[in-house]
């Protein structure tokens, strides 16, 4: 599962940030801070889903396919402690034991940039098109950032296929999903989840039964007919081996093969669920101790004005936090 799964693209990126301090620039207030402290305080900046004003747009909201964004300074690795060793073998072969060994370290900080968005397939130009778009609805924020970056071309005519390129080349591969949208039942019973193994036994069946004779009798004819006992135990190892081969090639191919995209697993139906989630919660409020006939009027309405079936609306805004139900 290399970066698609079940009808979305997980996007991973190490983006390495520049060391030292800003650079003077026309009308910037951060030239006095060093190049990772400015691109957390536009991290800080960024306009979040409770903010205060909502006509202030809010980043990745004006990208209809983005479920979710986190990005992130990572300046160091966690210290996982010492690694053990015995002791007594230490003092045997004249090892200090409480000697320092050593840490891991990063050569210099990145900006992490993992997101999930609405894809049907792992392509490259699936990728970019997504990128362009993100960049469109966003590049003063995405500037403001990638400008601390190392590898950016800040030229305004340059930034979006620098943006595009730069995050291509950083991405890393990701193989568990951030998320499970998914609505059927267990793998075990999901459509053509079979196992390859018995589809290659069934595949292969005649073909595996006459083989190891088919192999012999090659064999003797290139010897010109003189058949050896050996050949019989070399001709079956030689066939097993094969048949190992093919059942890890398809048993690789089929771990790598992502599950189909989830039923209502897309933006629009999982904002749609928000909105239905919260607003049923608040119709059950309302409706404690109501009559059956006045509850089933109230229901009726309830759905003419929800439209469940329908994901354009009402529904819940992109990137937006709802204050809680009864506020």
């Amino acid at each position: 599962m290399p970066n698609v799964d079940g009808g979305h693209y997980y996007l991973s990126v190490l983006l390495p940030v520049l060391e030292g301090v800003c650079p003077e620039r026309p009308g910037c207030a951060m030239t006095s801070l060093s190049h990772v402290q400015a691109v957390r305080e536009n991290l800080a900046a960024l306009p979040r889903g409770e903010q205060d004003d909502p006509s202030r747009p809010l980043p990745f909201s004006g990208e209809a396919s983005t479920h979710f964004a986190r990005l992130l300074v990572i300046d160091s690795l966690p210290f996982n402690g010492r690694q053990r060793r015995d002791v007594l073998a230490a003092a045997l072969r004249g090892r200090d034991p409480l000697a320092p060994q050593p840490i891991d370290r990063l050569p210099f900080a990145y900006l992490g940039l993992f997101i999930d968005f609405d894809a049907a397939d792992d392509r490259r130009r699936t990728l970019e098109w997504y990128l362009r778009d993100l960049w469109r609805s966003m590049p003063l924020e995405l500037a403001s950032l990638l400008r601390h970056c190392r590898g950016f071309d800040d030229r305004p005519d340059q930034q979006e296929q620098s943006f595009v390129d730069l995050v291509q080349r950083c991405q890393l591969e990701t193989t568990m999903p951030y998320h499970d949208y998914r609505l059927q039942a267990e793998p075990g019973h999901w459509a053509g989840t079979e196992l390859p193994a018995p589809r290659l036994k069934r595949a292969l069946g005649p073909l595996l039964t006459l083989a190891p004779l088919l192999l012999i009798l090659l064999v003797a004819l290139i010897q010109g007919g003189g058949l050896s006992l050996w050949w019989l135990p070399a001709g079956v190892l030689l066939w097993a081996a094969l048949l190992l081969g093919l059942a890890r090639e398809r048993l690789l191919a089929r771990a790598y093969r992502p599950f189909p995209a989830a039923e209502r697993g897309d933006l629009a139906s999982v904002l749609k669920a928000l909105h239905l989630q919260r607003q049923f919660s608040g119709f059950m409020l309302e409706q404690q101790g109501a009559e059956p006939g006045d509850l089933r009027q109230a229901f009726a309405t309830f759905l003419a004005e929800q439209r469940p079936a329908d994901r354009s609306g009402p529904t819940q805004a992109a990137g937006v936090v709802p204050a809680p139900v009864g506020r």
